[in-house]
């Protein structure tokens, strides 16, 4: 029997005037690297993106503000820790005048076999105004991609259903060559089984649950947030399941 599956968590923290990263980048990664074993990927004055293949972690950061995403959520406690530590660390270095918003997203699939499936899986969350409007068309529905947002007070959620493919795409496979330094090349390798690892594109219904905090209060712990997020999706899967 099918069910939704999570396969995608996320933390994004955005900043007002997180420029001190410019000075402070090299001194930011090497920190992360030194204290969580991640390596980079990329890296220049519009931002960095680092990677722990072992943890199924990649952390991108600039002026702009920080995202750590986790694409095992089985992993949940590391990613938290690992969220924290460097979350915490880059408002330590890049001194911006506010954070301006905390971001917590959870991303599903409920698996089919073709994404015909998908699209047609997708049709069933049509609301009474699409059905009313088919009839108007006499046309069929053959896909249905739709988002809500609601908000109460500072926070904020955003939800959307649509039909989706899972793959890995080319230019995420970079392996070493002879002149590669051995540390850099041990990631790759790493990187290059994990990739393996994942299945030919799969196909299903995708769910996204964006959960969005204004104004945060500074230093307050990430997991708090992350538990709300979780009540949300839990709640948004059941209704979805009915």
């Amino acid at each position: 029997m099918n069910s939704w599956e999570e396969w995608h968590i996320q933390f994004e923290q955005v900043y007002d005037g997180g420029y001190r990263y410019l000075d402070v980048c090299g001194e930011f990664m090497a920190f992360v690297r030194e204290a969580l074993d991640f390596m980079p990927t990329t890296v220049n004055p519009a931002g960095c993106e680092m990677e722990q293949p072992d943890a199924s972690l990649r952390l991108n950061a600039s002026a702009e503000g920080l995202s750590v995403a986790c694409w095992e959520p089985l992993k949940y406690a590391t990613f938290i820790g690992a969220a924290q530590i460097v979350a915490d660390r880059a408002i330590e270095l890049f001194q911006p005048f506010e954070v301006h918003q905390n971001r917590y997203v959870s991303r599903l699939v409920w698996r089919t076999q073709t994404l015909e499936q998908s699209n047609r899986l997708s049709t069933e969350f049509l609301n009474s105004h699409g059905q009313e409007l088919a009839k108007y068309l006499n046309l069929n529905p053959t896909l249905q991609d739709t988002a809500w947002t609601f908000q109460s007070g500072t926070r904020e959620l955003r939800c959307r259903i649509y039909p989706m493919a899972l793959n890995v795409t080319a230019s995420e496979r970079r392996l070493p060559d002879a002149g590669t330094p051995r540390s850099r090349a041990d990631f790759l390798e790493k990187q290059e089984k994990r990739i393996q690892k994942v299945r030919p594109p799969s196909y299903g219904l995708g769910l996204e649950v964006y959960l969005i905090e204004n104004d945060p209060v500074r230093g307050s712990p990430l997991e708090d947030g992350l538990s709300v997020l979780q009540k949300y999706r839990n709640s948004l899967t059941e209704f979805l399941s009915k």
